[in-house]
């Protein structure tokens, strides 16, 4: 009985710790992705300064914006 109790909790533990280094590394990816964005969002206002329109449209969550003139 004892036996159980402890392979359960070191499943319990093990399952848990998986789940934390998963979620860790994709907030870090989210994390580069938006910085990229941020990016390219400052050269586009740097490259197209003299343009009045800019376009910057995201798809979704974790994914880099284009930048286009209008």
């Amino acid at each position: 009985m004892m036996k159980e109790n402890k392979l359960k909790v070191a499943v319990a533990t093990v399952g848990s710790m998986l789940i934390l280094g998963y979620a860790t590394l994709q907030f870090v990816e989210l994390s580069n992705i938006h910085k990229a964005n941020q990016q390219i969002i400052e050269e586009c206002f740097q490259s197209w300064a003299d343009e009045s329109t800019l376009k910057i449209t995201k798809a979704g969550v974790g994914e880099l914006v284009p930048c286009e003139k209008e």
